[in-house]
């Protein structure tokens, strides 16, 4: 039987050695120079204004509005923290690309490769050049976000504000807070003047009875929290553009702080009132003590004729039929 044809035979190995394989053609590498990568910045907007105008209708009533405030406020707080978080980021980017560049420059004495194609194209200059163009352009788009960010959290605070003034003028056309004054009468012809903590509905709309402004928290007046215990709990929060150091503010800070054009006062455990001598009804548990402006600070103790005059502004004022008043003798 014939066998069929084969092909050329290839060369055999000499006894005692390996067949020699043939190496494939190097193929010319270059090494491409990375471009810079920079992070791009996240959304740092609010809800969109349809949403909080829903989520308010949703619910009634004082409270719920202050909730969804203070929902945004928190929506808020971490948009800003991110915004923070890019910035840290940028920079950091910007450090390391330096680092890298000022690295690279102290190793240029080091022995080249032997293949000049390997060497990276373009000089270290070239590229700290890209990177810093990148880098410039990824801050200005970041700062260029958080301005139209800015503005749109604005309009949605506004709103919010909005629908709490409302209902709280709602309510005072239905409802007329109470106040329940208490006289202790001391030696010297001197006196010490107690109001019943009201409820967390009456406390705010006594605040804007009394200040024309909002509080910027509905559980205001019951928060005794201190962020120091030597000294007395703060009466401000740190918010609505009162700064931490502010939070206990003298008498001449507080009527400064009543006598500006915002429409929100971030109060806390305390109601100022002016006569037009500055008041405040100091947090006490279950009352709340009358204090009058003293200089810069206040007192607790009054004369006889400073305690009827404060009775007497808190009787025009409930027949006038902005409250209602119920006077107490201890």
């Amino acid at each position: 039987m014939k066998k069929g044809k084969q092909g050329p035979k290839r060369p055999s190995a000499r006894k005692g050695e390996q067949a020699a394989v043939p190496k494939p053609a190097l193929a010319r590498q270059t090494a491409e120079r990375p471009a810079p990568r920079v992070t791009a910045p996240r959304p740092l907007g609010p809800p969109q204004a349809a949403s909080v105008g829903e989520s308010l209708l949703r619910r009634e009533g004082i409270e719920a509005a202050y909730e969804r405030w203070q929902e945004l406020r928190e929506h808020h707080r971490a948009a800003l923290a991110r915004l923070d978080d890019e910035r840290r980021k940028l920079d950091q980017q910007g450090e390391f690309v330096l680092g890298a560049v000022r690295a690279a420059r102290d190793g240029a004495s080091a022995p080249a490769p032997h293949d000049a194609a390997l060497q990276p194209r373009g000089g270290l200059d070239d590229f700290l050049g890209e990177a810093s163009k990148k880098l410039e352009q990824a801050r200005r788009e970041l700062e260029a976000a958080a301005q139209a960010s800015a503005a749109k959290w604005e309009e949605s605070f506004a709103a919010v504000r909005a629908e709490v003034r409302q209902r709280v003028q709602r309510q005072l056309e239905l409802v007329r807070p109470g106040v329940r004054l208490r006289l202790r009468a001391l030696a010297g012809d001197q006196r010490i003047l107690h109001v019943d903590r009201p409820g967390a509905d009456e406390a705010v709309l006594l605040c804007f009875l009394f200040t024309g402004k909002l509080p910027s928290r509905y559980g205001f007046l019951f928060d005794d929290s201190t962020d120091d215990l030597r000294e007395a709990p703060p009466t401000l929060y740190a918010e609505e553009g009162v700064l931490p150091a502010h939070v206990r503010p003298d008498a001449h800070a507080l009527e400064a702080l009543l006598e500006q054009k915002g429409e929100v006062i971030p109060l806390k455990g305390m109601l100022p009132l002016r006569l037009p001598t500055l008041l405040r009804l100091l947090e006490r548990g279950p009352v709340m003590e009358v204090e009058v402006q003293d200089g810069a600070g206040f007192r607790n103790v009054l004369q006889r004729e400073e305690a009827e005059r404060i009775a007497g502004h808190l009787l025009k004022m409930k027949l006038e039929g902005w409250l209602q008043l119920e006077l107490l003798a201890e």
